[in-house]
């Protein structure tokens, strides 16, 4: 496979952690809905993209633009009655044109973890498509800080082609991207959010290239979802189509327009096998390589002003009934969002649990006077034999206070349903003895 990089990208966000039911809906959903830029993937891969769609999280609903404007509203409508996030809103009104397109950063809005910008990209009429790719930079007092592109519509960090040469989906015109403040955990070397209250100055920029050889597309793509798997001959022989486009001087595509197989298959000019690279290092011998040429380089930049996020950080929760200690090892609350990750284990030091699959805790995050909304999570056995669990909920409101709310589950629910933890969530309330006897409140001020 030559898309090493979305692996890594899946590893970072946390390795070797499953998923749960809640998880698998929004996928399914997704793959009902279409959306198939977003799902496809060849059958050794398609676990990757999964958890990649898990773990990202991608709950954002796009509305249509009206009139001549798209805003943050109109990419986030769900946002419409929290007033301290609208609050953050900025309106840029940033262009920028070239013979290929025009791009325009709207609005952003930044909560002090996430940074969500709306924007629009037109195309030419006529014009010889390029290709994209975005890239961000973000400083927090006066220092570098660690970014992750989280998702977006219209905009993949992966790039697109303006005009659009997709010959499987259309690419919207109006849409936007999510980017969170991320780096590693000085102990662990996990990946963590990194929220801050101070002002962040931003750099989002998208590179312009030309193809500087034609383009063509693939006849057969790799199966996707459902569909009967290849073999490694059939795998070897697709490669090898791409290596022979190069050596014909053509370009090949497949047909959702990704270049990434084929830059995997060309050679590499250091020796390195090409399944072997990430993203970056393929796109840096395409260029040594003559395959594409910078032509030019959009740049949008502004600055976010400091809001306020609750930190709370190595506070011992609670004692489960199986004699599991849990503690919170890190919540981040903003004026719309929290994140929370727990690690539980066993004091004599035995595993948490014999596998993930038999794994029955579930824990949801409710607030005062405010509704949640599960928005991502996922969990999974450490090789201490802790376990480390993560989720993600969206407010309303901001809040003083959040509850989490153990739920018992019973074994293999990542598979069957998280059905107890949903309907705490639909009821806004634990709802079971036990979940109101081990509920504990978080006190944010």
């Amino acid at each position: 496979m030559k898309k090493n990089d979305f692996r890594d990208r899946v590893d970072s966000r946390l390795s070797s952690l499953s998923w749960d039911e809640a998880m698998s809906q929004k996928v399914l959903g997704m793959i009902d809905q279409k959306e198939e830029k977003n799902v496809r993937i060849m059958s050794k891969w398609t676990m990757a993209l999964l958890f990649a769609l898990i773990l990202v999280g991608l709950t954002t609903a796009v509305g249509f633009a009206t009139g001549n404007f798209f805003g943050i509203l109109q990419y986030i409508p769900e946002k419409a009655d929290n007033q301290a996030y609208l609050d953050t809103v900025l309106s840029l009104g940033q262009t920028y044109a070239c013979d290929a397109f025009t791009l325009s950063l709207n609005e952003v809005a930044f909560d002090g973890i996430w940074l969500t910008a709306s924007m629009e990209i037109h195309p030419n009429d006529g014009a010889e498509p390029v290709f994209v790719l975005p890239g961000v930079r973000a400083t927090v007092d006066g220092k570098p800080a660690g970014t992750f592109w989280e998702g977006g519509m219209g905009f993949d960090e992966d790039g697109f082609w303006a005009p659009d040469i997709s010959r499987m989906v259309a690419y919207p015109e109006y849409g936007g991207v999510e980017i969170a403040l991320r780096g590693r955990a000085e102990e662990t070397g996990a990946f963590e959010y990194r929220a801050t209250d101070q002002a962040v100055s931003w750099e989002l920029t998208f590179d312009v290239y030309r193809p500087a050889m034609p383009l063509e597309f693939t006849e057969e793509d790799e199966p996707g979802i459902g569909d009967e798997p290849w073999t490694e001959d059939r795998y070897q022989a697709h490669e090898q189509a791409f290596a022979d486009a190069y050596r014909d001087g053509k370009i090949l595509l497949d047909q959702y327009a990704d270049p990434w197989w084929y830059l995997g298959c060309i050679p590499q000019k250091d020796g390195t096998d090409g399944g072997e690279k990430d993203r970056q290092g393929l796109w840096e011998n395409a260029l040594e390589m003559g395959v594409f040429k910078l032509a030019d380089q959009a740049v949008f930049r502004f600055e976010t002003k400091p809001i306020s996020v609750h930190t709370v950080e190595n506070r011992p929760l609670c004692t489960l009934p199986d004699g599991l200690a849990v503690t919170l090892e890190k919540m981040d609350v903003s004026v719309d969002q929290v994140h929370m990750r727990l690690r539980i284990a066993r004091e004599d030091g035995t595993p948490a649990a014999e596998s993930n699959d038999a794994w029955q805790w579930n824990f949801v995050l409710l607030a005062e006077n405010a509704e949640t909304t599960w928005t991502g999570g996922c969990f999974g056995l450490q090789e201490d034999g802790s376990m480390l669990y993560e989720s993600q909920a969206s407010l309303s409101r901001p809040t003083e206070s959040i509850r989490i709310v153990p739920c018992r589950e019973p074994e293999n629910w990542i598979w069957t349903g998280g059905d107890n933890a949903r309907e705490v969530v639909r009821r806004q309330a634990p709802i079971t003895d036990e979940q109101k006897e081990l509920t504990v409140t978080v006190e944010l001020k």
